[in-house]
């Protein structure tokens, strides 16, 4: 069956940037309260007096999204099916070297790629969670040591980005139910109530995006692991930091099935298939833009 969302366009109103809504809003600021007060609702039962039930697998992350989004987007819990090749999902934050200064809060200016829509993002989310499901011993592991053993696999099923909008407060959500499964407990109110911190984890992500390199995003998770939280966890609710843009690229594809691409920290790249922030392999034909 054809998807629904053939561009990324097809989200939206036409003519807007204003995605499609249950509510008919065609006011961005309104989508947006609209959006949160519902948001905020779900999120707090799925923490609380309503958890979802699942496997802490994919179809578990969609059913968490439903949950949550399914008050605004008819589309809530179903995996995005755009932007796909040639084109490519970006957002933009601070560069990698800000980033290692410290500027979080600079500039958005440095691009970091996703997955495109299809195979080769569900492929990656499927081998992330595999990944982190073979970490052994993990409720012998201290809360610091916990952050450091999730925070790569975190990384990259975030490089996958499932859907069209929401991602980080299904995250974290997906992420508070294992850490409980492993005898840890997250402090999911950070996210929405801490500015600082939400700045600090996106720059961990992004530094996992363009160089696999998971430092910062143990340290900052370590901050949430094993806390005695200040707040009420049910209360999370995390707000989009970074625009999202879709452009036209040159698609390249690996050799011998994973990336391959050397790191400043010293390992390469273990993305198979279709990494979106290497450009290593074999340049394809198909990928030439087309407008």
């Amino acid at each position: 069956m054809s998807p629904r969302f053939r561009a990324w366009e097809d989200y939206h109103y036409p003519g807007t940037s204003v995605l499609l809504n249950k509510a008919g809003h065609l006011d961005a600021e309104d989508l947006r309260e609209f959006e949160e007060e519902y948001a905020l609702l779900r999120v707090s039962q799925a923490l609380g007096t309503e958890p979802i039930a699942g496997h802490l697998d994919r179809a578990h992350m969609c059913a968490i999204h439903r949950h949550i989004f399914g008050d605004v987007y008819a589309w809530a819990g179903e995996e995005r099916t755009a932007p796909s090749l040639p084109q490519k999902m970006t957002k933009k934050g601070p560069t990698p070297q800000e980033i290692r200064d410290g500027r979080y809060d600079a500039e958005a200016s440095h691009p970091y790629l996703y997955f495109p829509a299809g195979e080769a993002m569900t492929d990656h989310f499927d081998q992330s969670i595999r990944t982190l499901h073979r970490i052994s011993g993990l409720r012998e592991l201290t809360g610091s040591q916990f952050a450091s053993a999730i925070a790569e696999p975190w990384g990259e099923i975030n490089v996958a980005h499932l859907f069209r909008e929401g991602n980080t407060r299904t995250q974290v959500v997906f992420f508070t139910y294992f850490a409980q499964a492993h005898g840890h407990t997250l402090d999911s109110g950070r996210f929405s109530q801490d500015p600082g911190f939400r700045l600090k984890f996106n720059a961990g992500r992004f530094m996992v995006q363009a160089t696999l390199d998971a430092t910062l995003l143990a340290e900052t998770l370590a901050e949430v692991i094993d806390v005695d939280p200040s707040v009420d966890g049910g209360s999370e609710s995390v707000e989009p930091t970074t625009d999202v843009t879709v452009y036209y690229q040159p698609h390249y594809v690996s050799l011998g099935g994973v990336c391959g691409a050397p790191t400043a920290i010293g390992k390469r790249c273990q993305r198979r298939g279709r990494c979106p922030h290497h450009g290593t392999g074999i340049e394809t034909n198909e990928a030439r833009p087309t407008s």
